[in-house]
């Protein structure tokens, strides 16, 4: 492979490089075969010695001019090897076999959303009867807390899941009470409605109070310039 080596360091172009080492390659391994010996014996080319096997990996792959060869050196392609195939019968999806996990996934989706618009449908309601009303109900202040009447001026409604069961809250303060509290309904659930919201003297007083008005600066008064 001197000649080789000569080639590549000669001043010609690069396509004339290229076509006289491909006739070097093509004369190597038919004399190679002629010679019937080593690997090529039995009119078998065998491997030139500069083609170099690779020493990690697979035995039967080789590099040629840097490029690794994708079939065994020496044998030649199976025309009748069939390509590996992928996956397998697990892979495959038994016709008969009905997965319900994506529509049971939906299912909940749409049951989510539809409890949402009914439970804020019904929150709606409740509150266009009782907001801003003076009530009478049976409750507690907190679930399982001890229940009795109260009296309540409205502040607001809400639904909420306790313990496997909805339960109506009203928001709102009792009379000749500032602090608002929460009332759990109880059954019967009738709340009956006393006449509108009575706002004690103190919220009122809040309610009513609104900032004062700004001042405008007063600018002095040169005696000396007045009039000038």
């Amino acid at each position: 492979m001197n000649k080789t080596k000569e080639i590549i360091k000669s001043d010609g172009s690069l396509k004339q490089k290229i076509k006289e080492l491909i006739k070097q390659v093509i004369d190597e391994i038919t004399t190679s075969s002629a010679a019937g010996s080593g690997e090529g014996s039995a009119g078998v080319p065998r491997v030139p010695t500069w083609v170099s096997k690779k020493k990690n990996g697979r035995a039967d792959l080789g590099t040629v001019l840097g490029y690794t060869l994708a079939k065994p050196v020496n044998e030649a392609a199976d025309p009748n090897a069939q390509p590996p195939q992928q996956g397998g019968e697990q892979g495959q999806q038994d016709s008969n076999l009905y997965d319900a996990k994506s529509d049971l996934s939906d299912f909940e989706s749409r049951v989510s959303q539809s409890t949402l618009q009914n439970k804020s449908s019904f929150q709606n309601k409740i509150l266009s009867k009782i907001g801003n009303k003076q009530v009478q109900l049976r409750a507690s202040k907190g679930y399982g807390q001890p229940e009795k009447d109260y009296i309540v001026n409205v502040s607001g409604v809400s639904i909420d899941f306790y313990y496997e069961k909805y339960v109506i809250i009203v928001k709102g303060r009792e009379q000749g009470k500032q602090k608002e509290s929460e009332y759990f309904v109880k059954a019967p659930y009738q709340i009956k409605i006393l006449g509108n919201a009575v706002v004690t003297p103190s919220v009122k007083k809040k309610q009513q109070q609104a900032p004062a008005a700004p001042v405008a600066p007063v600018v002095p008064t040169n005696a000396a310039t007045k009039g000038v």
